[in-house]
């Protein structure tokens, strides 16, 4: 109820108004308007609560909500990506690789969006069900798919971020 009250303040705003308005049929540009704004909240899921009631109000279409929410998962990648930059380097490699896991889920997903409306709205009539759907299945099958790989992805992040040669000299 916070966030639908939230929603209709800052939908009223016509930056806001502009912004959503410009956001149709473009994936890329909502995954990237939904990162940047998941980013800005410091928020994921306040991010897709937002987009649900904004899809269950009819201010945007539900295929620029699952667009967006699509952004707010690669959004809460950056989001753990970026908190952790001033730690150690072993603490820095969970996070990339789960942005990993993000991007690459995202790359799956995206062309299918078109595929998930056609087959929830014939089970769901709320779009703002159907928007919190989206997110909650896109990282059970995110979680899913890449379980069996986890050895492969950390051995990427391991490449990416390597850990500093301890030297096995003695200091005086």
């Amino acid at each position: 109820s916070l966030v639908s009250q939230s929603a209709t303040v800052l939908t009223k705003a016509p930056a806001v108004q502009a912004i959503l308005a410009s956001l149709t049929s473009d994936l890329l540009l909502e995954i990237f308007a939904g990162a940047m704004l998941a980013v800005m909240c410091y928020s994921s899921l306040a991010m897709v609560l937002l987009t649900a009631t904004l899809a269950g109000t009819g201010v945007i279409p539900l295929e620029v909500a699952l667009g967006l929410v699509l952004g707010a998962n690669l959004g809460s990648g950056l989001l753990g990506v970026l908190t952790t930059l001033g730690t150690s380097i072993q603490t820095r490699q969970v996070p990339l690789g789960n942005l990993v896991f993000k991007i690459i889920g995202i790359a799956i997903a995206a062309p299918f969006v078109g595929l998930w409306i056609t087959f929830l709205q014939d089970f769901i009539n709320d779009q703002a069900t159907i928007v919190v759907m989206y997110h909650l299945c896109f990282n059970v099958a995110v979680a899913g798919l890449f379980i069996s790989v986890t050895q492969i992805v950390a051995r990427w992040v391991k490449a990416l971020l390597p850990e500093p040669e301890r030297s096995s000299r003695v200091q005086d």
